[in-house]
């Protein structure tokens, strides 16, 4: 399946899709967790505490990859990959982010509890900005 960078980033961005991070420490370790994001625009939004692995890595690279995929049959996906930086408070507001990402991941109903208690946590909150600027899709549907 090859796709434009639209119809990739439509892809990934279609419903609430879980999507695995890629990041590497400045030694060269690599590190996946999966996360919630927000489109917007070719870039993606993350919310995360300054203190974590990910946020870390991307200060140390400035460089992120991600994929986003369908775990059923057909089997398909979207890899998503570009320049990454850590943005404080001051620029995006990290706990209203938040309860975006806890409503649109977890329903009205329990989401803005969970967003609550997120942005309660002690520590810097910040925003991970991944902007897109390279694609790879798969799609075994034939």
């Amino acid at each position: 399946m090859s796709q434009t960078s639209d119809e990739a980033l439509a892809f990934i961005s279609d419903g609430a899709r879980i999507g695995r991070l890629a990041t590497v420490a400045d030694d060269g370790s690599p590190h996946v967790v999966p996360i919630w994001f927000e489109r917007d625009g070719k870039r993606l939004l993350v919310h995360t505490q300054a203190e974590s692995r990910k946020a870390r890595n991307i200060l140390a690279t400035g460089r992120f990859a991600l994929t986003v995929d369908v775990d059923t049959i057909p089997y398909k996906g979207v890899m998503v990959s570009g320049p990454a930086r850590v943005v404080p408070n001051g620029e995006i507001d990290s706990i209203a982010l938040v309860a975006r990402l806890a409503t649109a991941y977890m329903g009205p109903d329990a989401g803005p509890g969970f967003a609550e208690y997120v942005g309660s946590l002690p520590g810097e909150h910040v925003t991970l900005v991944l902007e897109v600027a390279d694609h790879e899709s798969w799609d075994f549907s034939g």
